[in-house]
């Protein structure tokens, strides 16, 4: 599917997988550029939310999180163990 200059997508992720789940604010499938995005971490049980990344560089350790669509991102919720 082609993507649309000024329209990108948001791919949000949790480690490690079963650790927990994210809710997007808008979700759907694209954003315009400067968009505003809300992601808030849920931890499934006997896990703690830790941090976000935002392509691989330190973004946040507060939930939920606000961050601006600049272009394709992959986001990753990090949870520890309890």
């Amino acid at each position: 599917k082609k993507v649309v200059p000024g329209e990108y997508t948001v791919t949000a992720s949790v480690l490690p997988i079963g650790a927990g789940w994210i809710t997007k604010e808008p979700d759907k499938p694209l954003y315009n550029y400067g968009e505003l995005i809300k992601l808030t971490a849920r931890s499934a049980s006997g896990y703690r939310f830790s941090y976000w990344d935002k392509d691989g560089a330190y973004l946040s350790s507060y939930s939920p999180v606000t961050t601006a669509v600049l272009s394709n991102h992959k986001i990753t919720a990090h949870f520890s163990r309890l």
